[in-house]
């Protein structure tokens, strides 16, 4: 039978007294942050985080889920500006209106993408939860760090394949939202359809942004299918420069006059700053944004987008966790919802 690990163990491995060990897995502010980190990735490494979980039990199957913890994963912003965020907002209000109906505690927590694998461990010891949603872009050693420590986790708007452990997840469908949205474009009469995503598949791990990979993806098979060619020199990534895509946009010999944007945000960016060039949506130039966060319906014109059903997202997310939590060995799932094609006024006929 394995020891477990003890406070001694970590505090032999790191040179450190015992009484130093428990300030810095109680994250006591009276500790050099060099020493907690150095104690905190020896405890990692010796397995303490995994031994102490209540999830290492072997009557898994008889725990009750009582704490629930909403992680969001972010890279450019800051936590608050992450948690504030429309989009991850409407998640979170579906989670927990969700978990009040079974009782359950629900924390949210928002870490970097590139939190150490040891200060990870640490945060999910120290929550004392029964399960996490994980939401939004996570590299694939974020998911593993999490499994390592043997708390039943659900992905929420990610999907990440080739894992050696399996994890469920519950996303939209990019894919054919995307292919819907350009679809509407090319029935409106347009042939020449420029896409302006969030990022460029360049800036992060290729797992880190599925959404923004499949909404590109349906973008070029709805051009495909209906015969129009594919044009790199009009797929942009809007997050660097808006203004720099915006004179692209209106300075090549044969402008696209319909812009499909990979999200509301992006779409109002691109809106705004065309305004200031004197271009106008819908006149100039049509416009389709995607996820319909509540800036949507209140833009100048109201945007037409792609519904993604945030709310039901995170209801589901947590339906999820809970099936797993009461039934470890279940086959895992990958949700995916339906997403809704709401017009406003920001698409006109093409008339030229």
């Amino acid at each position: 039978m394995t020891r477990s690990v003890t406070v001694k163990d970590i505090a032999q491995m790191a040179e450190v007294s015992i009484a130093t060990v428990s300030r810095a897995l109680n994250n006591h502010q009276n500790i050099n942050a060099e020493v907690r980190q150095r104690v905190l990735q020896v405890a990692a490494e010796l397995g303490y985080f995994k031994a102490t979980t209540r999830h290492a039990s072997s009557k898994q199957k008889e725990l009750q889920i009582k704490k629930i913890c909403f992680l969001l994963c972010y890279n450019e912003f800051n936590q608050r500006q992450a948690l504030s965020d429309p989009f991850w907002a409407g998640v979170l209000h579906g989670a927990e209106t969700e978990a009040r109906k079974y009782n359950l505690q629900l924390v949210y927590q928002a870490i970097n993408y590139q939190t150490p694998p040891y200060s990870l461990q640490a945060q999910i010891h120290e929550m004392e939860v029964d399960g996490i949603l994980l939401v939004g872009p996570s590299e694939t050693q974020t998911i593993q760090t999490i499994q390592a420590v043997n708390v039943p986790i659900v992905l929420v708007d990610n999907y990440v394949s080739g894992l050696t452990q399996k994890v469920d997840s519950v996303l939209s469908d990019n894919y054919e939202g995307a292919k819907q949205a350009t679809r509407y474009l090319i029935q409106q009469g347009y042939r020449r359809i420029a896409y302006i995503n969030e990022h460029s598949t360049r800036d992060f791990p290729g797992n880190m942004i599925h959404s923004f990979t499949w909404r590109q993806k349906g973008y070029q098979d709805a051009l495909l299918e209906a015969g129009l060619p594919l044009d790199d020199q009009i797929i942009y990534h809007s997050y660097q420069d808006t203004l720099a895509v915006c004179k692209n946009l209106m300075q090549q010999m044969d402008p696209p006059r319909a812009l499909f944007c990979a999200n509301d945000p992006v779409a109002s960016r691109i809106i705004k700053t065309l305004r200031a060039m004197d271009f106008h949506a819908p006149q100039d130039f049509s416009i389709v944004g995607f996820d319909d966060v509540d800036l949507a319906e209140h833009l100048t014109p109201p945007l037409t987008t792609m519904r993604v059903h945030k709310e039901v997202m995170g209801a589901v997310a947590v339906q999820t966790l809970i099936a797993r939590v009461s039934n470890p060995e279940a086959i895992h799932m990958n949700h995916i919802l339906d997403v809704q094609l709401i017009v406003r006024d920001s698409v006109l006929p093409q008339t030229r």
